[in-house]
């Protein structure tokens, strides 16, 4: 007898996915564009890339570089990789055989949920948790295990990961510059979490796509920790460090046997990424200049002050963002219902888009008084966002 499954023709959705719907970064973006709003949802930002990056994308495409790119990457890409890493103080990772070029992190995630999880098992999120982590999960036929942090002031506790731990679980994942809450994880809280890999013997895959967006702090990545390396995946990506977030550029470090998974999984995923944008992120990471990344890191660290100023006086309260580029902020006195009550109105009545940040937890049921706003945005979208904001009525 066939599995049990909505025939109806118009919901053909795998079982998997019907959970997830459409993403909320499409939904708000698309609600934004429609309403003419300024839309601090969707984390993208309002600048272009240096311009020879650009260049260099539109000589390879002159240059006949048109075709499929070796499956794992170019080996100058890898290599470039490899020592920009090392170059910060991490961990080697050998280009060859630990490094692989994917069609963003995005893609980095799921090659490795792919290709590293049997059926049924289980993978620790820390809630609130990016959606693209649970999604691959159950893609990859895993069950995603949330452990909400909102009560402890999203800070990593052993206690609360010890009690997500089963017989089944596979693997955790850590995002630190963390997408949606902004905080850089502390020294102690990696260090918990590599403990209870050791002893558990637990997979981690390390997002680090923020890395290079630190305000407060200093970026540590669990790899560097002992007997870390041949149990870590460390993903990022190119995107938000160069403000090219269309290119879709990521990769994905780890051990050789865990490498060799992933790369199972990427060849039947993209096989490979696009040959111009790979010779612009070499580019990026060994030949240009620093000072554009340094005046961008300063750009944003103004545009943070702004908004954060901003949505405080506009009765907000919002928390204060270590790394990332964007802001948490809780709805303070305001008497919508919940979150996204909040983003709904702000919308249709300010124009402004947001997320709500319950999006990021189990079924929506955390979270509900905080909003996700980004400050990667001109300067005159963020004060007359603010300036919108503030002229929202507290009652409903």
């Amino acid at each position: 007898m066939d599995a049990a499954h909505d025939r109806n023709p118009r919901n053909r959705t795998g079982s998997r996915l019907v959970p997830y719907g459409t993403t909320i970064f499409s939904t708000i973006t698309a609600r934004a564009n429609a309403a003419g709003a300024i839309n601090l949802g969707q984390g993208f930002p309002d600048s272009d890339p240096p311009r020879e990056l650009i260049e260099v994308v539109s000589d390879m495409h002159l240059a006949g570089r048109n075709q499929y790119s070796p499956m794992p990457g170019l080996p100058s890409l890898r290599g470039a990789v490899a020592e920009d890493r090392e170059g910060r103080g991490h961990v080697h990772w050998n280009p060859d055989s630990e490094v692989t070029i994917t069609s963003g992190a995005t893609e980095a995630l799921a090659a490795a949920f792919l290709g590293l999880l049997e059926i049924g098992d289980e993978v620790i999120l820390f809630d609130p948790a990016y959606d693209a982590y649970p999604a691959g999960i159950s893609m990859a036929g895993g069950t995603p295990v949330r452990l909400s942090m909102e009560d402890d002031d999203f800070a990593i506790t052993r206690s609360t990961l010890e009690a997500g731990i089963s017989s089944r679980t596979r693997m955790l994942v850590l995002n630190s510059p963390w997408n949606p809450v902004g905080r850089v994880l502390s020294a102690s809280e990696i260090a918990i979490v590599a403990d209870v890999c050791r002893r558990h013997d637990l997979i981690c895959i390390s997002d680090e796509v923020y890395e290079r967006l630190i305000f407060d702090g200093s970026h540590r990545s669990i790899a560097d920790l002992p007997d870390m390396r041949h149990r870590t995946v460390v993903i990022s990506s190119l995107g938000k460090r160069y403000s090219c977030t269309g290119w879709k550029i990521g990769w994905a470090c780890a051990s050789e046997a865990i490498t060799a998974a992933i790369r199972a999984a990427h060849q039947f995923l993209v096989f490979s990424v696009p040959e111009p944008h790979q010779h612009a992120a070499h580019h990026a990471l060994s030949r240009l200049d620093q000072s554009w990344e340094h005046e961008l890191h300063e750009t944003y660290r103004k545009r943070r002050s702004l908004l954060f100023e901003g949505l405080r006086g506009s009765g907000l309260n919002p928390r204060h963002t270590e790394g990332s580029y964007f802001i948490l902020a809780g709805i303070g006195d305001h008497q919508d219902s919940d979150d996204v009550s909040f983003c709904d109105r702000m919308l249709q009545d300010s124009r402004v888009a947001a997320i709500p940040a319950s999006i990021f937890t189990e079924r929506g049921q955390g979270c509900t008084r905080y909003v996700r706003f980004a400050f990667c945005k001109a300067e005159r979208d963020l004060n007359e966002a603010v300036a919108r904001i503030s002229r929202m009525s507290t009652n409903v």
